[in-house]
């Protein structure tokens, strides 16, 4: 592992070190509504996409194998 990816923030939750998310993004629609969208790296090494408003929440989670930030390959757990 390069220094790069033993200090990503992206995708070192089990080190306890700040983690930052990939987006974070908050838009407001035709009707007023206000709708939430984020991507992080969950601790089980998927990506997970969350989409929010009023209404509630929808997520989808994809098996990733690499950080897509610092490229560091995740091991099968």
């Amino acid at each position: 592992m390069t220094r790069k990816q033993q200090y990503c923030p992206y995708c070192h939750h089990e080190t306890g070190r700040k983690h930052n998310v990939l987006l974070n993004y908050t838009f407001l629609t035709s009707d007023d509504d206000f709708i939430e969208a984020t991507v992080d790296i969950n601790t089980d090494k998927s990506m997970l996409l969350i989409v929010g408003d009023y209404y509630g929440d929808d997520t989808d989670e994809i098996k990733i194998k690499y950080c897509p930030m610092c490229g560091r390959k995740f091991t099968n757990d």
